[in-house]
């Protein structure tokens, strides 16, 4: 039979996914270990997009962890699809940390640390509107105005490659959200779309860009990465807002002096 670690938590609003296979189901399922997940795969699609959305809708009133299973306002259990809950974890695109049992079992998904308490503070901004406030989450994971900005920036493509293949583009912040104030958060300049391998990449600190849009790579990773055909320059030159940020983006990861 299922097990329900976490109490199933009442009158959660999930709207109807409208794709051929929601990310939320009816069905019962066994919650898996971390290991056992399918994986995460290499792009976003309207489906993980939906499935973000609500885990920050279930997360927005304060609740610390969004479950694995839980009741709809209807009263049905719901479940979180596998496959999603692995995209968006740690191994994933790193977006939300598992909540374990003490089996190593997935109950539910909540903020790294650091971006719950940045959330909080959002949340509790009296001097932002909701309309912003929604706006600065989304945000966060990359979606609302802040992608469309980026994405329009660079005329809908990633900025080294140029692929438009949308499912595959990440639009991340140069100087993470958690650090970045309201304006920054929110500004395109801190934004940089990429296909998910090279923002992987960009993430960690293993690749940065100079002020002339060449590609850094880590010494030590050099080899590594030739394999994936790259370094590969920015497709144009960084703004002067830009620059800005890709110096503390340099700073942060130990591009010293380039």
């Amino acid at each position: 039979m299922p097990i329900f670690a976490l109490p199933l938590r009442s009158n959660v609003y999930v709207p109807t996914y409208e794709g051929l296979s929601s990310p939320f189901t009816s069905a019962r399922k066994y919650l898996k270990s971390p290991e056992e997940l399918i994986s995460p795969g290499t792009g976003r699609t309207d489906r993980t997009t939906f499935f973000v959305e609500q885990v920050e809708r279930m997360l927005a009133g304060g609740n610390d962890v969004a479950p694995f299973c839980f009741t709809d306002q209807n009263g049905a259990i719901r479940c979180m699809d596998k496959a999603c809950v692995k995209y968006v974890g740690p191994d994933g695109q790193r977006l939300f940390e598992y909540v374990l049992d003490d089996h190593r079992r997935i109950i539910g998904l909540k903020r790294p640390d650091e971006v719950g308490d940045a959330i909080a503070q959002v949340l509790s901004d009296g001097s932002i509107s909701d309309t912003e406030r929604a706006q600065l989450i989304l945000a966060r994971v990359g979606q609302g105005k802040f992608r469309e900005a980026v994405l329009a920036k660079w005329d809908g493509g990633c900025a080294v490659s140029g692929s438009e293949l949308v499912q595959a583009l990440r639009a991340s912040h140069i100087v993470p959200w958690r650090n970045a104030s309201h304006q920054e958060r929110l500004d395109p300049d801190n934004g940089i779309p990429l296909l998910a391998t090279i923002d992987a990449l960009f993430d960690v600190g293993l690749i940065s860009f100079a002020a002339d849009g060449a590609m850094l790579v880590k010494a030590e990773y050099h080899e590594a990465i030739s394999s994936l055909s790259l370094p590969s320059a920015l497709r144009t030159l960084p703004t002067v807002a830009m620059e800005r940020y890709l110096q503390r983006h340099r700073a942060a990861f130990g591009f010293v002096g380039e």
